[in-house]
C-alpha cells in the first residue's frame, strides 16, 4: 500500500463514525419520537430500529478504537455499512 494509505483510511473511517453518529442522533432525538407519536402501533419497529442502533455504535465504538487502519478496520467499517 502507499505511503499515507492507512491514515487515509484511518480518516475515512473516523469520518463514517462521525457521521453515522450524527445521522443517529437526529433520528433518535427527532424522527423516533414524532414516529412513535404519530404511529403508536409502530413500537415494535421502533425497538427494532433502536436495536439496530445499538449495533452499529458498538461497531463505531470499535473502529474508533483500533490504533490503525488494516483489514480487521476494513471488515469493521464492511460490517458497519451492512
Amino acid at each position: 500500500a502507499p505511503a499515507g494509505a492507512g491514515a487515509d483510511r484511518s480518516a475515512i473511517a473516523r469520518r463514517i463514525c462521525d457521521e453515522l453518529d450524527l445521522h443517529a442522533a437526529i433520528e433518535e432525538e427527532i424522527f423516533y419520537p414524532a414516529m412513535q407519536q404519530a404511529c403508536p402501533d409502530a413500537a415494535d419497529v421502533l425497538d427494532a430500529l433502536r436495536a439496530e442502533h445499538g449495533e452499529a455504535k458498538a461497531l463505531v465504538a470499535r473502529i474508533r478504537g483500533m490504533a490503525a487502519a488494516d483489514d480487521a478496520m476494513d471488515r469493521a467499517v464492511a460490517e458497519l455499512a451492512r
